[in-house]
């Protein structure tokens, strides 16, 4: 019998109905227990699936090395656990999220960041008892600015009602102005939200069919996952 190796990083190979392999070392699991669930500072697990591998996605697990800085002074991305699967279902993501079961102690992550894909993000929630789920700004804006494009609201048009929901960008680093996002709570979400109702409806010829999708298919997901209640929880100071 070949010997098992001290530093392993396949840890599962499944090759029934919904094959899949779950990729992790010693030093990624530690990482993510030492730096995801110190809850004097932390940063978000981003979960994605970045690329396909011919019919397979590959899944990755994100996270901030709080330990290290970039030449622009930022906290690097590492990678984190990964798994390479056929299917993107919910059964699929747990085999990532199922980490749980190699370290014990990242069941404690604090916060967890993916697009609004509700298999992923259902999938995590399960073996992260404590974890907020926040959703991932770019995938947000990616969503925002494909619709606008749909509807055929261009800049300047396009541009105001990025800021009103993100707020206006000073430079790279931060915002000038409040945004939706910047909500303190659901309450005040809603409350911003019916004092830029009117003005959404007659800002551009299809502001009335923006404003309708989007409290229908985004206000209440960005009221659970983008407020400032959860935001700053999960932002290492000087990252946002």
């Amino acid at each position: 019998m070949p010997e098992i190796p001290d530093t392993p990083f396949v840890r599962k190979v499944d090759n029934s109905s919904d094959p899949c392999v779950v990729l992790a070392s010693n030093q990624q699991l530690q990482d993510v227990e030492r730096f995801c669930t110190n809850p004097a500072k932390f940063p978000v697990l981003g979960v994605d699936a970045t690329f396909n591998l011919g019919t397979f996605y590959v899944t990755l697990t994100t996270y901030r090395h709080l330990l290290l800085r970039t030449k622009g002074n930022c906290h690097p991305v590492r990678i984190g656990p990964t798994l390479l699967h056929h299917r993107k279902e919910a059964g699929s993501h747990y085999e990532l999220a199922s980490m749980v079961k190699l370290h014990a102690p990242t069941q404690n992550v604090l916060v967890y960041g993916t697009d609004r894909e509700k298999a992923l993000s259902e999938s995590f929630g399960r073996p992260l008892p404590l974890a907020l789920h926040l959703m991932c700004d770019i995938h947000m804006k990616d969503n925002i600015d494909s619709k606008l494009t749909e509807l055929g609201i261009r800049a300047p048009a396009a541009e105001e009602y990025r800021a009103d929901m993100f707020g206006k960008n000073v430079d790279s680093s931060r915002r000038l102005g409040p945004g939706l996002i910047d909500a303190s709570n659901p309450a005040e979400f809603d409350t911003k939200m019916e004092s830029l109702s009117e003005e959404w409806k007659k800002r551009q010829p299809q502001g009335g069919r923006f404003l309708t999708y989007f409290n229908k298919y985004k206000a209440e997901e960005r009221k659970k996952t983008m407020t400032a209640e959860v935001r700053p929880l999960a932002a290492p100071k000087g990252e946002r």
